[in-house]
């Protein structure tokens, strides 16, 4: 469904000294320097795929899901989706996908919900009896019948990101692009939205491309995992694998009635205070160390979890694959 190849994005930025002098200065004498937001990064993801895209601020992730939605034209490579060149913006490439950006509305403010689905039903030359079927199901899979005849700005966030999202469906995409979709929802519309874009995917076999600083959503969506940093894909593949290649760790918090002794002879203490210790292990030796401890008569609980993934992501950024525990 996609393939990129040595893509490459490289941007022409102004550039000048303070003051008001330079400034005049600059209106006839413009300084530019070239930004390499993208540095030829290639890969392919399969029809029906929910894949994350994940990376820092700056990284170049959003500007990779411009050159993939035909927003921005690529400087170099090779990059097609669904058979089209993005950048063209062939009326065909347009309506086979959907960008959502959670920072950015569409729904007019001051009209109902519905009469910008009929805006948009105008747009994308969709028959009416094909809108009106698909609709239905969009709102009762998204459970909001009883909200469309408002005007949007009497709707909650949660709300408002429900219809956006059936809006950007309506077309039904086979490729779906979502830029931080659950920004500034709670945790139950949150929860909605994600169970919502599976049950999409799983009825229309869509190709789905997220990125997001919510690592609920993407534990929750995604098997595969594309990381970009500085511009460099830095990581492609399974999740799980991920998780083994920078972690061999779990987290130990044990809450006891005194301070031990010599906690260093079961891992890496990474805090000890108020009878409360943080330790991380070997996950190989987990089922030799968790006893041990265990058998102190100082130990009141213990709680064992696995390194969370928003750690993880945070190590692949700083350290890239070849974190080691301090």
């Amino acid at each position: 469904m996609i393939e990129a190849q040595r893509l490459k994005r490289v941007y022409k930025v102004a550039v000048r000294d303070k003051g008001i002098k330079a400034a005049f200065k600059s209106l006839f004498q413009a300084k530019y320097t070239s930004v390499e937001a993208v540095k030829g990064i290639g890969f392919s993801i399969a029809r029906g795929e929910i894949v994350a895209l994940l990376g820092p601020n700056g990284a170049g992730k959003t500007t990779t899901l411009k050159m993939l939605a035909g927003l921005v034209h690529p400087s170099e490579g090779e990059l097609a989706v669904n058979g089209f060149k993005p950048f063209k913006r062939d009326r065909s490439f347009l309506k086979s996908i959907s960008l959502l950006m959670g920072n950015r509305k569409r729904l007019n403010w001051n009209l109902p919900v519905v009469d910008s689905f009929e805006l948009y039903k105008e747009l994308y030359d969709i028959p009416e009896q094909e809108y009106q079927s698909f609709l239905d199901e969009l709102i009762e899979l998204m459970d909001v019948a009883e909200i469309i005849q408002r005007p949007v700005r009497n709707l909650s966030l949660g709300q408002r990101m429900k219809c956006e999202i059936i809006l950007s469906l309506l077309h039904k995409p086979q490729v779906l692009f979502l830029d931080e979709p659950t920004i500034g929802l709670d945790n139950i519309a949150q929860k909605n939205i994600r169970n919502f874009i599976k049950e999409y995917n799983k009825r229309y076999n869509a190709t789905v491309i997220i990125t997001s600083h919510n690592m609920d959503d993407i534990e929750s969506l995604c098997k595969r995992v594309l990381i970009i940093n500085r511009g460099e894909l830095v990581y492609d593949g399974d999740m799980k694998r991920l998780t083994d290649l920078v972690s061999n760790e779990k987290r130990i918090v044990i809450t006891c009635k005194d301070n031990p002794i010599n906690m260093e002879q079961y891992g890496t203490v990474q805090s000890m205070e108020d009878g409360r210790i943080e330790l991380l292990i070997e996950r190989d030796r987990a089922v030799e160390i968790i006893p041990a401890i265990m058998t102190n008569p100082w130990v009141q609980d213990i709680d064992i979890t696995n390194i969370p993934l928003t750690e993880i992501i945070e190590r692949v950024y700083t350290y890239g694959l070849s974190y080691e525990p301090k």
